[in-house]
């Protein structure tokens, strides 16, 4: 399945969850930081900002992290229902906050 298509927008609610999913998985697998990162032939750094939600990930390390991890269809879908309900919750908080009392 393909980043664009789950996730056509990266953003910091995406991102975030999507990081925070792949940590799970990779700790689910055993698999250390370094591993994964040398797996994806990135360095350590750049593999934590993923996970952190610092920064994008191309289509071709959604892929490989597909198939490292064992990501399934219905698990992707479902992040991204949750990063769209995060996305609204942070929108609906935002106008709250801006809403004169």
């Amino acid at each position: 399945m393909r980043i664009e298509t789950l996730f056509p927008e990266q953003n910091a609610h995406v991102r975030f969850i999507l990081g925070q999913h792949l940590k799970q998985k990779r700790l689910l697998h055993e698999m250390s930081l370094d591993a994964l990162a040398l797996a994806l032939q990135v360095d350590a750094r750049t593999y934590r900002r993923i996970e952190s939600g610092q920064t994008n990930i191309s289509e071709e390390q959604f892929s490989q992290l597909q198939q490292l991890l064992q990501l399934d269809s219905q698990e992707l879908l479902e992040i991204g229902r949750i990063a769209a309900v995060s996305r609204v919750n942070a929108y609906a908080k935002a106008l709250d906050e801006g809403y004169p009392s």
